[in-house]
């Protein structure tokens, strides 16, 4: 199954982060994994969490590239 960025609704997480979840398990079928873009503001950072049953992948990019 191919995601298509566009169609993939952001939501905005209680540290104000705007996050689009990629890749799901119960959608594309990888098991106990999630790939999520996390847009955090200029100076701010994310809360800790725990994900109890599933793994996260992080990646990170200090600059915003206009296309």
């Amino acid at each position: 199954m191919k995601t298509e960025y566009e169609k993939i609704q952001p939501c905005t997480t209680k540290d104000g982060s705007l996050v689009r979840e990629l890749m799901h398990p119960k959608v594309h079928g990888n098991k106990k994994q999630s790939l999520a873009e996390a847009i955090v503001p200029a100076g701010a950072e994310t809360l800790r969490h725990r994900h109890l049953v599933s793994e996260e992948i992080k990646g990170s990019c200090d600059t915003w590239l206009d296309s």
